[in-house]
């Protein structure tokens, strides 16, 4: 779970007083086990509060809590364990252009210490899964903006394809 309470974020220098107010009193819960998107016209906030759920940035005001653990008190390691365990797709999408298809897909597995052959063995059928087998060696730049964002949605949820859907199932 996700819970926002009360929370305001500014931009800018020193961000606390001057800073351009961007949210002011976000108050919302997200349960955990779905899939939610976030839209709204250019400038009201959405990437601002993406970067406060991801805890690439802490609230000016209020409280986050991510699994039951307050943001704000979290240590530095606590922060990088729940970025794990949440599938987040930027905008910019964020693949690594030294690394193929396959290994920024793979990345969070490796980052979780998955084990090597348990990667080769699911990365080809999420692969297959979103039409990008014939992909897999390829760098980000040789492929087309859709084919980006299938690894980066890929990407998001690999971890969870590993937890809940394993290789003799098949996936949704």
């Amino acid at each position: 779970m996700i819970r926002f309470r009360n929370v305001s974020y500014r931009h800018g220098r020193g961000r606390r007083a001057e800073g351009h107010l961007v949210l002011q009193g976000i108050s919302l819960d997200i349960p955990r086990g779905g899939f939610y998107w976030l839209t709204g016209p250019s400038g009201a906030g959405k990437s601002s509060l993406l970067r406060l759920m991801h805890m690439e940035s802490l609230p000016d005001t209020g409280q986050i809590d991510i699994l039951g653990i307050n943001i704000a008190t979290a240590k530095r390691r606590q922060r990088a364990q729940l970025r794990q365990k949440i599938g987040f797709i930027p905008q910019d999408l964020r693949l690594l252009s030294e690394l193929d298809v396959f290994d920024n897909i793979a990345l969070p597995l490796r980052l979780s210490d998955t084990p090597r052959e348990t990667i080769s063995a699911e990365i080809p059928s999420i692969l297959d899964w979103l039409g990008l087998s014939s992909k897999k060696n390829s760098l980000p730049e040789q492929l087309s903006g859709g084919e980006r964002q299938r690894v980066a949605i890929a990407r998001a949820l690999v971890t969870r394809l590993h937890c809940f859907w394993p290789m003799n199932l098949p996936m949704p």
